[in-house]
């Protein structure tokens, strides 16, 4: 049997904020692996400084996302495969869409504001456990709410939407 090598250490992605997350208006989008045999854990896409915009997978296999610490909506997991996931905001209301199809929306109590986030987490929580332990891909953030139409043509086309002006 070939040396098929030894497993890799849990890995993330951790990005300087700066002006990258806007309170005011945003989308932000990836691509990402989802696996459906893996249950009973909690796999998170992405995390900030304390939990403040976050999205996981849950062992009920519910794909939960939160702004602020406080949760926004939960969708149900996709199946096994390649799919975007896009979380737009503007003021308190932020939505989620897979595939460039809206799958929920809500209105917070309180316009998004992002206090204290320093950090984008790629692939595991802010503490660097939970990991993803899948692919991803291609993530872009806007300082826009993108268009529901613009989300859809993004994802059918497979190319870059044009630079936020």
């Amino acid at each position: 049997m070939a040396n098929c090598g030894t497993a890799r250490a849990g890995e993330s992605l951790t990005i300087p904020t700066g002006n990258l997350l806007s309170p005011v208006l945003g989308t932000l989008s990836i691509w990402a692996y989802f696996d459906s045999s893996k249950q009973g854990d909690y796999s998170f896409l992405w995390d900030t400084d304390g939990s403040r915009f976050v999205a996981y997978k849950a062992p009920d296999k519910v794909f939960y996302v939160f702004f602020d610490g406080v949760f926004a909506f939960g969708t149900t997991y996709p199946s096994a495969g390649w799919h975007m996931v896009t979380v737009k905001w503007a003021g308190a209301l932020v939505a989620i869409y897979i595939d460039g199809v809206e799958v929920a929306t809500t209105t917070l109590a309180n316009p998004v504001a992002f206090t204290g986030v320093t950090k984008l987490y790629l692939g595991s929580n802010y503490v660097g456990t939970q990991q993803w332990n899948n692919p991803i891909d291609e993530l872009r953030i806007d300082n826009i709410a993108r268009t529901d139409e613009e989300i859809a043509a993004a994802y059918a086309s497979g190319q870059p939407l044009p630079v936020d002006k």
